[in-house]
């Protein structure tokens, strides 16, 4: 349930999975799922992310369209993901990195500027090899001035639907 933060001037390395990851996974709790909680206002800049396992940004989560099932009281339900809103990634340098280099699902406003992306993709996991990843449900997303060198998929993929580049 974390809101309203910013994350800045690191130096993440050597990870086995994501670099950075900001989310609630829902479950069974209606607060952590769609309509239960906006992951609002939050920032990240001036990083660097070298040789992840996974992504290097993992921004909200990548079944906001069709949400995930889980097993909740005996019953098999599908639950949605939460919804995100005002995202800002800016002024990265991501290296080496084994999924999508910076991926943000679910997000309205979001702004992605001013990043490098060198190398992602490198587990050729087909889903994950983008160097720039709008994932579903992100609509009013701006992406822009950004550098994105051997990504093994698409430079910028918007699976959203609602991005301008």
């Amino acid at each position: 349930f974390t809101t309203d933060f910013t994350v800045d001037h690191l130096d993440v390395h050597d990870t086995g999975c994501s670099g950075v990851v900001a989310k609630t996974d829902p479950t069974c709790d209606p607060k952590t799922q769609l309509g239960g909680f906006v992951l609002r206002n939050a920032t990240f800049h001036d990083i660097n992310i070298t040789n992840t396992g996974c992504e290097g940004f993992y921004i909200g989560n990548s079944h906001f369209d069709i949400g995930v099932t889980k097993t909740c009281n005996g019953q098999s339900v599908r639950l949605y993901e939460h919804a995100l809103d005002n995202i800002k990634v800016y002024n990265c340098i991501l290296k080496n990195i084994g999924n999508d280099g910076i991926q943000v699902g679910g997000a309205t406003n979001a702004i992605v500027r001013d990043n490098q992306v060198l190398g992602a993709g490198l587990k050729n996991n087909e889903s994950h090899m983008n160097g720039i990843q709008l994932g579903s449900g992100s609509t009013r997303a701006v992406v822009y001035n950004n550098y994105v060198d051997a990504a093994r998929g698409f430079g910028v993929f918007d699976s959203g639907g609602g991005g301008k580049y």
